[in-house]
């Protein structure tokens, strides 16, 4: 996987010519004349193959060399020759990254992750695709992902929520079509920035990835991480981004779900009051809603997650760290096609 480099030293018509002026006026022979004429030549293939190796596309890409279950990390892909149609394959999906300029450079950033319910710790690989100078750029990366370990908890709650009677049989199975498409958004543009703001101050009373038992009920892996908050506390966007859903719905409560761009889509669940509409372009900080006690819940709190087209990550570490903290831990490699 390591990345080629070469470089090759120019040649100058204009160092040349002179020694063929000095053969002819010397009067050497037809012979040392015509292997000057052939070194001429040699001289342009040279100078061309020069050109073409200064021209050729090189792309510096970082990503880590290994990561825990259920941690985000970032993807960084940056050249000096025009770079586009980046596709990325990861955990079986696809992204497609904005790239976009900053001075005389072509930069792309992608947050990715795993997610505690499915993923089977082990060599997983990262496919990139993507086009620089009229050449394909196409390599691989090798991602180690670590065991990690997530404690239990223990929660009672109605009977209802966690066997729900049959009348709201339908309902949940809609809702859930409803929330996989919204959580399926991929937006090419990226509207991040990081770190991302806090939702709301406040302790986190539940963490990513524990494995939680309702009424001695095991239930899926909790997506996200719970903060500590009164009704009412006003809940603020993390990042840009454009609302794509918001609804009322059975084990989440008042709910919404925020596209950030390229697959990143956050949620803010058990609010009390909705202030804002799908469609709606929302900036960093700007108020989403009051926090609340609706759907399955102990008691009052913000239920915040971050998915990456539907994989759960742990949002914490996007709230604790900016872009070069994530690049710290990673590996930088050059390649060229």
């Amino acid at each position: 996987m390591e990345g080629r480099s070469e470089s090759r030293e120019r040649i100058s018509l204009l160092d040349i010519v002179p020694y063929f002026n000095d053969l002819l006026i010397e009067g050497e022979s037809f012979m040392r004349i015509r292997l000057v004429l052939l070194y001429v030549m040699t001289s342009f293939f040279l100078i061309y193959s020069s050109i073409s190796t200064c021209n050729a596309a090189s792309v510096e890409f970082s990503a880590p060399e290994k990561t825990g279950l259920g941690e985000p990390f970032l993807v960084t892909f940056e050249s000096k020759a025009e770079l586009s149609g980046l596709e990325i394959s990861w955990q079986e999906r696809t992204f497609y990254p904005e790239v976009i300029t900053r001075g005389e450079d072509y930069k792309a950033f992608l947050i990715l992750g795993t997610d505690t319910k499915d993923v089977i710790p082990g060599i997983h690989l990262l496919k990139v695709r993507g086009q620089s100078v009229e050449e394909d750029v196409y390599f691989s990366w090798q991602i180690r992902v670590l065991e990690k370990t997530y404690p239990v908890e223990y929660l009672n709650v109605e009977v209802s929520m966690v066997t729900p009677p049959r009348e709201v049989l339908s309902r949940i199975k809609r809702e859930k079509i409803e929330i996989g498409q919204a959580l399926d958004t991929d937006t090419s543009i990226r509207y991040w920035e990081l770190p991302f703001s806090r939702p709301l101050e406040g302790d986190f009373t539940s963490t990513y990835g524990k494995r939680r038992f309702f009424n001695g009920l095991s239930r899926s892996r909790h997506g996200g991480v719970d903060i500590r908050a009164a009704s009412g506390t006003t809940v603020k966007a993390v990042s840009d981004g454009t609302v794509i859903l918001t609804g009322d719905h059975y084990f989440a409560g008042k709910s919404i779900y925020i596209d950030h761009g390229n697959g990143l889509v956050s949620m803010y669940f058990h609010l009390s009051r909705i202030d804002v509409v799908p469609g709606q372009r929302v900036r960093k900080g700007d108020r989403l809603a009051l926090s609340g006690c609706t759907g399955r819940v102990t008691g009052p709190h913000l239920h915040f997650g971050v998915s990456v087209k539907g994989e759960m990550i742990d949002p914490v570490p996007l709230l604790n760290m900016d872009v070069e903290g994530f690049i710290s831990r990673n590996r930088a490699m050059i390649f060229k096609p």
